[in-house]
């Protein structure tokens, strides 16, 4: 955890670097759809996550046996973390980036699913 935790302050260094001279593309209404759905696959990862009954985590950065609380801070690190370099994008980067996120995380979710790791809401 403490490695995600240094990894994120790096990368969140390097987004304000130069700041001052950069001007982000205008962020679109497509470009909002597909971070929702961003912000879904990673919601139904974080669902499954919680709720893995014996099966051992294989994020490494999570560890084999995440609390809750480790769980937590990891998906919303990273919902705030894509979103800040979707934001810096231009496009059609920025929609490639939101694209490839979406088919990670569902083949995540749909693997999960089908080892026999369910939703529990």
């Amino acid at each position: 955890m403490k490695k995600f935790i240094a990894v994120m302050v790096v990368l969140m260094g390097l987004m304000t670097t130069n700041s001052y001279a950069w001007k982000p593309d205008k962020w679109t209404t497509k470009d909002t759809v597909l971070q929702v759905a961003v912000f879904t696959t990673l919601f139904l990862d974080c669902n499954q996550t919680y709720y893995r009954h014996g099966y051992k985590e294989t994020n490494p950065l999570l560890g084999k046996y995440p609390s809750n609380k480790e769980v937590n801070i990891y998906f919303i690190s990273c919902a705030l973390l894509h979103t800040g370099i979707a934001y810096a994008l231009p496009n059609p980067y920025r929609n490639a980036w939101q694209l490839l996120t979406i088919g990670f995380e569902s083949s995540v979710v749909y693997n999960n699913y089908r080892i026999g790791i369910k939703f529990e809401f």
